[in-house]
């Protein structure tokens, strides 16, 4: 460029994108997934033994039965597609 000529600045290239980061292997997540609904559904069954149940039931029962019926029904759903993808 000639002295005393000025110039827009050039445009810089765009930054490459950053790399997406790598997701663990799908069937592995599920695995744990299941591990871990399995544990905690084995925990209610042994909290539903303990000697104070019987007196906390209702109560118990108050506060849980939704949550607990609500999480039945997702993994129906998540047993139905199961079944569905192994048809």
């Amino acid at each position: 460029m000639p002295a005393g000529l000025w110039q827009w600045p050039q445009a810089r290239p765009a930054a490459p994108a950053a790399p997406q980061s790598k997701r663990r292997p799908l069937a592995d997540a599920i695995d744990d997934a299941a591990h871990d609904v399995t544990k905690a559904v084995e925990r209610l069954a042994r909290l539903l033994e303990d000697d104070r149940f019987p007196q906390n039931a209702e109560k118990v029962a108050t506060r849980n039965r939704g949550d607990l019926l609500r999480a039945a029904e997702a993994l129906a759903g998540v047993l139905d597609r199961l079944a569905a993808s192994a048809a």
